[in-house]
């Protein structure tokens, strides 16, 4: 039997992306969990902008919402 090896970035990823896609639960009595999300960039806003708002609409279409469920912060090297 072979052993499969998995890149470490590769799970984290994946990882990552599993917990960023799945809305959160709705119940009767809801924690008021909010989480972060980061985004650091080399580049200037202006570069970015439309990545960054396909980002949050996507975001917004699996149900989460700024300010309730998230928060965005942005970085950029141009300030």
């Amino acid at each position: 039997m072979q052993r499969r090896v998995v890149n470490r970035r590769t799970f984290l990823g994946a990882l990552a992306l599993g917990v960023l896609a799945r809305p959160p639960d709705v119940g009767a009595q809801q924690a008021s969990k909010v989480y972060r999300v980061g985004y650091l960039s080399a580049g200037a806003r202006d570069s970015a902008e439309r990545l960054l708002q396909a980002f949050v609409r996507a975001l917004r279409e699996l149900g989460w919402v700024e300010g309730q469920s998230l928060i965005y912060e942005w970085r950029f090297a141009d300030g």
